[in-house]
């Protein structure tokens, strides 16, 4: 059984949804208030994270998926920027206690985990991105994260959670994309490259907010053009800004624009495994996940599903399916 058959979902797209482990589950532990088990654990992290996978899977069914963790230590952007994320602080005790527990949820329910040293969830991510959108692919991106943005195209789609795994996920296309932030996906990169990222101390130009910085991109094209222009632009103290701070603004680009990570790995290999109900069931029994539990169905056997052909039309129909399919059995009973 997979988590889809758990699910009850039998029409899987094909379709590829890549979750930001490390945003969806920072995001639910300051979303949602504390919570803890009976003996005392705390699991509202956990419990908000496979909240929000679960609705995604079943709003977005798709046949391949994995989630993406940050490997921590140092990474290519540190090498650039030694004070690159340096104003972050600590990740709190509580939460750092719910990161095994959620990587034990996803091995037990067959979904694959990805992590890569030097490189970010998002690096991942992206490198995955490419690989679908090459082979035709439909992605999903499911981020908290405004950088991720810079990949959507008319394959690749992001997928926003709200502050709170109740209020649903928002889907972003191009067009919804430049709605939200401002900018058209290909400029995601130079605005922040301009504006700066507080959270990861990306420096940005100092002087030059979210407003300015969108004018200028639409007078001059790209970040490039906005330098170039520098001498022209009548405002003089944002003019000023860009002379100054022009190393800043090109090393901003570099380190929000996404990476390609060495993975060695095919759009085949993200494919859920069975679920393990001798690993799922006390686990989240333990966490005292009843109502989940519950929702899964991993206790009941599911009836088996099956189409008898009829007619000629549905035989075709059948051949057809099995030369686009990936592998087939062949059951021959004599």
């Amino acid at each position: 059984m997979t988590v889809y058959q758990a699910l009850s979902i039998e029409e899987v797209p094909e379709r590829l949804l890549l979750v930001d482990g490390h945003s969806a589950l920072f995001r639910s532990f300051y979303a949602i208030p504390e919570l803890t088990t009976s003996r005392g654990e705390p699991v509202n992290a956990v419990y908000g994270f496979l909240r929000t996978l679960l609705m995604a899977l079943r709003q977005y069914p798709s046949r391949y998926v994995a989630v993406a963790f940050d490997a921590g230590g140092v990474t290519v952007r540190h090498q650039e920027f030694a004070a690159y994320k340096a104003t972050r602080k600590e990740m709190p005790a509580p939460l750092a206690q719910q990161l095994p527990r959620v990587k034990e949820l996803l091995d037990a329910l067959g979904i694959p985990r990805l992590e890569m040293p030097g490189f970010e969830a998002d690096d991942i991510m992206a490198t995955l991105s490419h690989l679908a959108e090459r082979e035709g692919t439909q992605v999903l991106n499911l981020t908290g994260d405004k950088d991720m943005a810079q990949l959507v195209s008319d394959r690749v789609f992001l997928l926003r959670p709200g502050r709170k795994p109740s209020e649903g996920l928002t889907l972003l296309d191009p067009q919804g994309v430049e709605e939200k932030f401002g900018v058209p996906p290909d400029k995601i990169v130079d605005l922040l490259a301009l504006v700066g990222d507080a959270s990861d101390n990306v420096p940005g130009v100092r002087g030059i907010g979210e407003k300015t910085a969108k004018k200028l991109l639409s007078e001059y094209g790209s970040l490039e053009g906005v330098l170039e222009a520098a001498e022209r632009i009548p405002n003089r103290k944002v003019a000023q800004a860009l002379r100054e701070h022009r190393k800043e603004a090109l090393l901003s680009q570099e380190l929000v624009r996404l990476r390609d990570v060495p993975l060695d790995i095919s759009l085949s290999d993200l494919r859920p495994a069975e679920i393990d109900p001798d690993e799922l069931i006390p686990l989240l029994e333990e966490l005292e996940f009843k109502s989940i539990l519950a929702e899964l169905k991993v206790k009941e056997v599911p009836e088996p599903v099956y189409r008898l052909v009829t007619s000629q039309e549905e035989l075709e129909d059948l051949v057809a399916r099995v030369h686009k399919a990936e592998e087939f059995s062949l059951d021959l009973e004599t």
